[in-house]
């Protein structure tokens, strides 16, 4: 049975090792000042456009100012595969601080093999439950699958028909967005496809997803399993390590597939009757119709269409990054909590008197 916690923390002056610095800034916070960075860049782009049409005396001007857009969004993309990279060196940095500091614990293994029922101790701190497979990333999938919906069944001579049945069409996408999709993304990421999770209240499920769905510490006893799975963990961190990199590899991955989709999604060309739109991508298209001939306003609304597309990619990546970053503020958590545990088991394996006579 485990000592009482005061009493624990009275008993062992280990303070000072304790408050050796590391990086205590939260990675989720880091992650916040890029979102709004992020969304800041996609609101002025969206102002640039609407103002270059409003502006715009031909039908051509519209179309370019449809296309700075859409190279604002792949602008946007490389941004978002760039941040990630950094955050992954930041998680690395820090674990790297956290662990090789302590290459004396590391060595002190043959002592923490001595922790027995004698040493055990109550401890307040969280139980945590990282799935190296969270956050999923289908990334491209999402956007083709489930997002891209474009039908040119439908699109034949008539332009009056065209704009209607690509209107008809924008204003489902649009609806569809406006529900429960990106509700039921979130679930999806965290391994929870049968869910849907409001944007407000995401992170704190993350936080508890990783800590055994708890909001907050509890007291638990501190027995020799718990030691030496605390050491292992510190010892085998170079696993944590590779497991972080896979997950960092898969968003970039993701994220650059997505920004050629893009590239190749609509191609256009200019012709007397309007305009000739060429999807070269056949997952884009339901019906086997690659290629139509559409006036002006039909192509004004494709490129809604494809706006509404593009959109969903900050929305995509808002999610991706906070369920990771998330994760490795919890690893990071973890990492100081097993460090901490380690340092008062092997205080009291020390202060033992069997220990000190040479019999544990």
């Amino acid at each position: 049975m485990g000592i009482g916690l005061n009493s624990l923390i009275i008993e062992n002056d280990i303070s000072s090792i304790m408050n050796q610095t590391i990086e205590d800034r939260s990675l989720t916070i880091y992650t916040i000042g890029y979102l709004r960075e992020m969304n800041t860049t996609y609101r002025e782009a969206n102002k640039e456009m609407y103002r270059a049409i409003y502006e715009a005396d031909n039908f051509v001007a519209v179309n370019e100012a449809f296309s700075d857009f859409f190279q604002k969004i792949k602008d946007i993309i490389k941004s978002f595969i760039k941040y990630i990279k950094s955050l992954f060196e930041r998680f690395i940095t820090t674990l790297h601080r956290i662990v090789n500091s302590e290459k004396y614990l590391i060595k002190k293994e043959d002592v923490l093999k001595k922790f027995n029922s004698d040493h055990e101790f109550d401890y307040d701190g969280y139980e945590f439950t990282i799935d190296p497979n969270i956050p999923v990333c289908d990334a491209l999938a999402d956007f083709n699958q489930e997002f891209v919906r474009l039908d040119f069944t439908n699109i034949g001579a008539d332009n009056k028909a065209n704009k209607t049945e690509l209107k008809k069409q924008y204003a489902k996408i649009k609806e569809e967005i406006d529900g429960e999709k990106y509700d039921k993304l979130r679930g999806k990421v965290i391994g929870q496809p049968d869910r849907a999770i409001y944007q407000s209240d995401f992170s704190s499920e993350l936080f508890e997803l990783f800590r055994n769905n708890m909001d907050s510490t509890s007291i638990f006893t501190v027995d020799s399993a718990k030691v030496m799975e605390c050491f292992r963990d510190m010892k085998d961190y170079k696993e944590t390590e590779k497991n972080v990199k896979k997950t960092k590899k898969e968003l970039e991955n993701q994220y650059k597939q997505i920004e050629k989709q893009i590239d190749r999604m609509i191609s256009s060309e200019r012709t007397s009757g309007g305009f000739k739109v060429k999807v070269d991508d056949p997952t884009v298209v339901k019906g086997g119709k690659s290629e139509v001939t559409l006036d002006n306003d039909s192509m004004n609304q494709l490129n809604l269409y494809v706006k509404a597309l593009t959109n969903q990619i900050t929305e995509m990546s808002t999610i991706h990054s906070i369920a990771f970053s998330q994760k490795l503020d919890a690893l990071k958590d973890k990492y100081v909590q097993d460090k901490r545990i380690l340092y008062i088991a092997l205080s009291r394996i020390e202060k033992d008197k069997k220990f000190i006579g040479g019999e544990i």
